[in-house]
């Protein structure tokens, strides 16, 4: 399977990702802010977050892929 798949531009995503076994690693409501907060970091610049949900072992968001910025680029 291709991890790396290229994101197209003004396309809809679902973005998830879980644990193995009974890990819950997303219990406190400061570890689901830390999450968050590194997901809007990295991602904002380049998707619009339509929705998104966070459970004790994995998290959902959907996603649009933001126009290509050619000068953002360099």
């Amino acid at each position: 399977m291709n991890y790396r798949q290229e994101m197209v531009p003004e396309v809809h995503y679902h973005l998830y990702n879980r644990t193995v076994g009974a890990e819950q690693p997303l219990q406190s409501p400061e570890e689901i802010h830390n999450l968050l907060d590194r997901f809007k970091r990295l991602s904002v610049p380049y998707v619009e977050v339509l929705s998104y949900a966070v459970l004790a072992n994995h998290y959902h968001f959907i996603v649009r892929v933001k126009p290509i910025d050619r000068e953002q680029i360099r």
